[in-house]
């Protein structure tokens, strides 16, 4: 069993609140490592004002690891390239299309977008992902589809969005996750078995929300960490 801090009781446990992000940075920086292959491409694009990218040759179709954070513009998704394992577009106009296929994809990071809307709806087509980053885009709901076929996701972010409750089937499919941020939310209510499934979850940050007391039974039984 993890670290608990703040046992009332039985059940009853409290939270002080932790850093998450730097966790997750980490282990996108992890995974870059591993596209060190010669034939790999790492493509940085960031914070160069890049006009909306139109052009399939702008961005060779070789690349591996894309950067496109903080250009402030439009990003059309139907002209990235369709085999990257890793793709950051931090603080970015997202004009997505549906038709975007890439099996391979396996580091999401769309920290501060706009209009993510759709990326949402649609994130069941990314069946690979590893790492997800949708911190910070005023999401106020999230439904169990959206998740559901993310298998292989093992750390999320969710954190400064505008969840207010967080129900059994938002995260029940992802079995093999172990990092869950919820940092910075309005939330208020928690299922009681919106977790039970989570049984790899080693580290959970609720931090940050609108609960002064969480009354949660699964911790006892699990090795999960709660910042």
């Amino acid at each position: 069993m993890g670290i608990i801090q703040g046992i009332f009781a039985f059940t009853m446990i409290s939270f002080r609140p932790k850093k998450f992000e730097e966790d997750l940075r980490l282990n996108f920086e992890e995974q870059m490592d591993k596209c060190d292959d010669p034939k790999d491409e790492i493509v940085k694009l960031a914070n160069i004002g890049l006009q909306v990218v139109r052009q399939q040759p702008i961005i060779p179709a070789t690349t591996q690891v894309l950067y496109l954070e903080r250009n402030n513009n439009s990003i059309l998704w139907s002209f990235l390239p369709k085999n990257m394992s890793a793709l950051f577009l931090n603080e970015n106009n997202i004009q997505y299309n549906s038709y975007y296929e890439n099996p391979n994809l396996k580091v999401l990071s769309v920290r501060k977008c706009r209009n993510i809307e759709s990326l949402i709806s649609n994130l069941d087509r990314y069946k690979n992902l590893v790492d997800l980053d949708i911190s910070s885009n005023n999401i106020n709901f999230i439904s169990g589809q959206n998740f559901s076929k993310l298998k292989s996701l093992q750390h999320l972010s969710i954190s400064y969005n505008n969840l207010i409750n967080i129900t059994s089937d938002i995260v029940a499919n992802l079995k093999n996750l172990r990092r869950l941020n919820l940092r910075g939310n309005r939330i208020a209510i928690i299922s009681k078995s919106a977790f039970m499934t989570l049984k790899k979850l080693e580290k959970l940050d609720l931090a940050d929300n609108h609960m002064i007391i969480l009354v949660i039974r699964w911790l006892y039984n699990s090795r999960t960490k709660l910042s």
